[in-house]
């Protein structure tokens, strides 16, 4: 499931919009001449229907949108249901994925089992708090791997980082391996 949320105001926020059909592009390529499906959520990608389309049971949620850590809380860019911007907190996120059936609700080939986050500040923490940023977040909710980025990131390496970790956890399915080579990828 990939999210590439695009709010029609976002330059209210003194941030750039991403390239939907880029960004799109890019995971299908990535996933391509593999037998897995990957679908998109349609607009607008609000917190809800999100939730609604998680219950259908995934795998992996691809998230491409600004992430800020601000006044000791991470914040994505969502949408809310007239396309304009959302800011969605660590708290707010997590808890939404409570809300879908794991465990005995839900057989374990629908379960959500990676959230890749491609956001800045997003694997940004708390000192005080272990658990207070939104990656942290993710994983006291329950799932089981996270991939966020700790500072701001440049659009064009996020995409090279996302391509060459889905290649290769699609070979051997080791999520902490396929994070190393495509660390090692980008330097090289």
């Amino acid at each position: 499931m990939a999210l590439i949320p695009s709010p029609e105001n976002l330059a209210e926020l003194g941030l750039p919009s991403f390239n939907e059909a880029k960004e799109w592009s890019i995971l299908q390529e990535a996933l391509s001449g593999i037998a897995v499906e990957v679908t998109q959520l349609s607009a607008p990608c609000t917190l809800s229907a999100l939730q609604d389309e998680l219950r259908k049971g995934y795998h992996v949620l691809h998230i491409v949108t600004h992430g800020v850590f601000q006044q000791d809380q991470s914040v994505i860019v969502m949408e809310d249901a007239e396309k304009q911007y959302d800011l969605v907190g660590e708290n707010e996120f997590s808890e939404m994925l409570t809300r879908i059936p794991t465990g005995d609700q839900q057989s374990t080939s629908g379960q959500l089992r990676l959230v890749y986050l491609d956001s800045c500040e997003t694997a940004m923490r708390d000192n005080r708090d272990a658990f207070r940023g939104f990656a942290p977040a993710l994983v006291k909710a329950g799932v089981p791997a996270v991939i966020a980025m700790q500072e701001l990131i440049e659009v064009g390496t996020a995409q090279a980082f996302a391509s060459t970790f889905y290649r290769q956890l699609l070979i051997h399915g080791q999520v902490d391996l396929a994070c190393n080579e495509a660390r090692s990828a980008l330097i090289t």
